[in-house]
């Protein structure tokens, strides 16, 4: 697999440990043991939108509910985001070589927790690396995606693998699948990443973005021995990012 580079502090990720800059760059969370204390899988997701919830119009963005995406808290729902997620990302060389994305489509996870047990990846249908992925929460303490309890694929911490992923195009023969500068729009908006328990290498994300990319009002929470990085931006070439601020990524 890919090597990950990460400052570790206490075993778990969370705010405040340092950052390594360079053709590699890496923000490594670390969060203190006594902030851990939320229940991981599976959870219950609320009857009704918690108070603060974001709410966008009918129609605005491609709602995850439409591929077979539940926010339950137990369901699990991988291949339901997974398909919402390859048919809403993509892009093909334009006039003067600009790219156009294919679809246009933000996808929206509404309020409640998503149960995850593999990698949420930009990628298409057929398994290619694809930019302009775009998830867009209901917020932070609305919308949560959550990483099953030891987890196959995340328990070995030399061993890295994220539980949402961001790519880019194919853009260059000698790039390995997924990097590359092209990384073009990938965003994460409003929402929660949990790594659950005993998932000692997963990684919350590992994010590559280019031009008009952004993070943003995204929590990240990892818990005492699971979680090896919060925040990971080690892929070639994340670079240019219109919205990377660091003061809205937490734990």
């Amino acid at each position: 697999g890919r090597q990950i580079k990460a400052d570790r502090a206490d075993g778990a990720m969370g705010a405040g440990s340092g950052v390594e800059r360079g053709m590699l760059l890496l923000l490594a969370l670390a969060l203190p043991a006594e902030l851990l204390v939320a229940p991981s899988s599976p959870v219950a997701s609320p009857a009704t939108p918690p108070a603060g919830a974001l709410h966008f119009p009918p129609g605005v963005f491609v709602d995850a509910a439409q591929f077979g995406a539940v926010s339950d808290g137990v369901t699990d729902t991988t291949r339901a985001l997974q398909r919402a997620i390859s048919a809403t990302i993509g892009f093909h060389p334009g006039v003067g070589g600009h790219s156009i994305n294919v679809t246009n489509k933000v996808l929206l996870l509404q309020p409640g927790v998503f149960s995850v047990s593999d990698t949420l990846a930009g990628r298409d249908a057929s398994g290619e690396p694809q930019c302009y992925m775009t998830l867009q929460g209901s917020g932070v303490s609305a919308t949560t995606v959550l990483l099953h309890d030891m987890a196959a694929g995340f328990t070995d911490a030399a061993d890295p693998k994220p539980v949402v992923y961001t790519a880019s195009c194919k853009d260059a023969a000698s790039y390995a699948p997924g990097d590359g500068e092209s990384g073009f729009k990938n965003g994460v908006f409003d929402l929660t990443i949990d790594v659950g328990r005993g998932n000692p290498g997963a990684v919350a994300l590992d994010f590559l973005g280019n031009n008009k990319a952004s993070i943003a009002r995204v929590k990240l929470i990892g818990r005492v021995g699971s979680g090896v990085v919060g925040l990971s931006l080690v892929q070639r070439w994340t670079n240019a990012c219109e919205k990377l601020d660091c003061r809205r990524v937490c734990c």
